[in-house]
């Protein structure tokens, strides 16, 4: 996540992670606000500023012999305990509100 991630400095800072389309393209951000004085991040929280057609997080490209680990949202915490190096970690929003943004549009 580390390679992927973007901290944001707002009032509250967030969290930024690259939201791709199904062929692998960037459409937009998921924002989740950080804790200022915690550091903790708050998913119930988070919202997706994008194109409608961003759908997936890749925590990890991994290993393309190996398989896809594909967690929901809900499990993020989950997929960040579970990142190994060979398999590929994706994300997948659902029930996340998106606030689509016209100029993220091709």
């Amino acid at each position: 996540m580390v390679e992927i991630a973007k901290f944001w400095h707002r009032n509250p800072p967030e969290l930024l992670l690259p939201v791709t389309n199904e062929h692998g393209i960037q459409r937009g951000n998921l924002h989740i606000p950080v804790g200022v004085y915690t550091g903790k991040t708050d998913l119930e929280e988070a919202t997706y500023k994008g194109a409608s057609d961003g759908i997936y997080i890749v925590l990890n490209k991994g290993n393309d012999e190996n398989s896809v680990n594909l967690y929901s949202l809900s499990q993020f915490d989950e997929a960040l305990k579970n990142d190994t190096k060979d398999h590929s970690i994706v994300i997948e929003l659902d029930n996340i509100p998106k606030n689509e943004s016209p100029e993220s549009l091709p």
